[in-house]
C-alpha cells in the first residue's frame, strides 16, 4: 500500500496535448468538365444505357470507353487499363460502372409474413432486380475519390398460373422446380427497359466545382472563391485522416492562393479543406491534496496524492477528468485508493474557473490487519486552471460524501475494525501542476 503512494507522489507530470477540432470548409472542384474513362462492368444491355447519358452529358467528357464483361480486375489494374484505353490522351479520373442482376422466384407463398400459414409452394413467375453502381478513381494515383448507386430497376414476369379466390385455378400448376426459362427473359427484358428510362434523367452532375482549381504552380495553388487567410488542414477522399500543412496566404473578390507543404500530395479535385474550429487540450497532471474527513463523529486531517488527466477545450464550455488518487486518513487508521470521475463547466480564458460534479470508486483498508471495504463517492467542486507557455496548474476545493460497505478481511469474511462509520465527508484542497511539451 505504501508503495502505491510513493508512486503517486513521484510520478512526473506527463504533459500536454493539443487536439484541433476541424469543419469542412469547402471542397476543391473542376474549373472545366472532367476528363473521364468509363468502365462498364457487367452485360452491354446493363451498362451501355448510363454510359450513353455520360456521353451526352454537359458535366463531364468521355475520353474513352472500356467494357470488362466481369468485375475480377483490381482498381488498379482497371485504371492501368483505363489510362491505355485513353492511348495518350490525359484523362483525370476513372469511372467504373457496375452492374449486377438478381434472379428471385415468385411462388404462391411470395409476400406472405413468417407467421402466415402457406400450404403450397407452386412456381408463378420471376423477379429480376438490376443494381448500378458508380465508382470514381483518380486517374493519375488510382486513389478513391466517390462512390453512388443509380436507381434499382426489376422486372416481374407474368404470372404463369392465375388464381381464383386465393387458390390455384388449375389442379396441374408447376412446382418450384418447374420454373419457365422464359420468365427469366421476360423479366429481364422490363428491367432493361426500365434503365432505358431511366438513364436520360440521370445528372451526372458529381463532380465539385464550388471551388475549383484554377492554376498549380509548384506548391501554390489557385483556387476560384475568397477563403479565410490562415492555416488549413486537408483531407482526401481515401483517407480518414486529415493531414496539416496548407495555407491561404493571399486572397481577392473571387479567389484564393494556397501553399501546401512538400511533404503533402498534391492537392486534387475532391479534396476537402478543413479550418480548425475549436482546439482540446488533454493535461496529464500529478497533483496533491489536503483537508478534513469527518467519520465517526470527529474531524480528521487528510492528505493525498494523484495522478490524472483532464480534457478542455478553447471555446467550448466543457470539462471532464479521470484520475487515480489516494488518501490517508491518520486519525482512523485509514487509506483510500480510487478512481475518481469527474465532468463540468469551464470559462475558457488562460486563467480559467472551473466547476464540476465527481463520481468515484475505490477500495479503503484500516489497520494493519487486512480489514478493507469498498467506497463509492459522490462531490461537487470549483477551482481555477492557469496556462502560460511552458506550464500549467490546476487548484480547486472538493466536498465529497463517501458510502462504505462492510469491513471483510482478506478472505471476505466479516471483521470486526476500531473505526466502524460507514460514511465519510471530506474537504480537500487539490494542487495540480504540468508541463507543456
Amino acid at each position: 500500500m505504501a508503495r502505491a503512494f510513493v508512486l503517486l507522489a513521484v510520478l512526473a507530470a506527463c504533459g500536454s496535448e493539443r487536439i484541433p477540432v476541424t469543419s469542412k470548409v469547402t471542397t476543391l472542384g473542376y474549373s472545366h468538365p472532367p476528363l473521364v474513362v468509363v468502365v462498364g462492368r457487367g452485360p452491354a444491355d446493363l451498362v451501355e444505357p448510363w454510359i450513353a447519358g455520360m456521353r451526352a452529358s454537359k458535366y463531364l467528357h468521355v475520353v474513352a470507353e472500356l467494357m470488362q464483361p466481369e468485375s475480377t480486375s483490381d482498381a488498379e489494374t482497371t485504371c492501368r487499363e483505363a489510362r491505355e484505353a485513353a492511348n495518350g490522351a490525359p484523362i483525370e479520373e476513372v469511372i467504373v460502372l457496375a452492374a449486377v442482376q438478381t434472379e428471385t422466384l415468385i411462388d404462391e407463398c411470395s409476400g406472405r409474413s413468417a407467421t402466415q400459414a402457406c400450404a403450397h409452394e407452386f412456381y408463378m413467375g420471376q423477379t429480376v432486380r438490376v443494381t448500378t453502381t458508380v465508382t470514381s478513381y483518380r486517374a493519375s494515383t488510382c486513389a478513391f475519390v466517390r462512390q453512388t448507386s443509380l436507381p434499382l430497376a426489376s422486372g416481374v414476369s407474368s404470372s404463369r398460373t392465375p388464381m381464383v379466390h386465393g387458390a390455384p385455378s388449375n389442379p396441374d400448376e408447376p412446382t418450384l422446380e418447374e420454373a419457365k426459362p422464359a420468365d427469366i427473359v421476360e423479366a429481364r427484358a422490363l428491367a432493361v427497359a426500365r434503365i432505358h428510362d431511366f438513364a436520360p434523367k440521370v445528372s451526372w452532375n458529381v463532380f465539385p466545382t464550388s471551388s475549383s482549381i484554377q492554376r498549380i504552380e509548384g506548391d501554390t495553388i489557385l483556387i476560384a472563391g475568397p477563403l479565410k487567410v490562415g492555416e488549413y488542414f486537408l483531407k482526401t477522399p481515401s483517407d480518414p485522416k486529415i493531414a496539416p500543412g496548407i495555407r491561404a496566404v493571399r486572397r481577392t473578390t473571387n479567389s484564393t492562393t494556397l501553399q501546401f507543404d512538400r511533404e503533402l500530395p498534391t492537392p486534387e479535385p475532391g479534396d476537402e479543406l478543413h479550418a480548425v474550429t475549436d482546439m482540446i487540450t488533454v493535461a496529464g497532471f500529478t497533483s496533491i491534496s489536503a483537508g478534513t474527513a469527518t467519520a465517526n463523529g470527529k474531524k480528521h486531517g487528510l492528505g493525498g496524492a494523484a495522478l490524472a488527466a483532464r480534457w478542455s477545450w478553447d471555446h467550448s464550455p466543457g470539462m471532464f477528468e479521470f484520475g487515480l488518487a489516494g488518501d490517508l486518513v491518520p486519525g482512523v487508521d485509514s487509506r483510500r485508493v480510487g478512481v475518481n470521475f469527474a465532468g463540468g463547466l469551464r470559462v475558457p480564458y488562460w486563467i480559467s474557473p472551473v466547476v464540476f460534479l465527481e463520481l468515484g470508486l475505490g477500495a479503503v483498508y484500516q489497520g494493519d490487519h487486512g480489514a478493507r471495504a469498498v467506497a463509492g463517492h459522490a462531490g461537487v467542486g470549483a477551482g481555477v486552471e492557469v496556462r502560460r507557455s511552458r506550464w500549467f496548474a490546476f487548484a480547486d476545493m472538493r466536498l465529497r460524501a463517501f458510502a462504505l460497505s462492510d469491513w471483510k478481511d482478506s478472505e471476505d469474511h466479516d471483521l470486526d475494525v476500531t473505526y466502524t462509520d460507514q460514511t465519510w465527508q471530506t474537504m480537500t484542497g487539490q494542487l495540480g501542476v504540468g508541463i507543456n511539451y
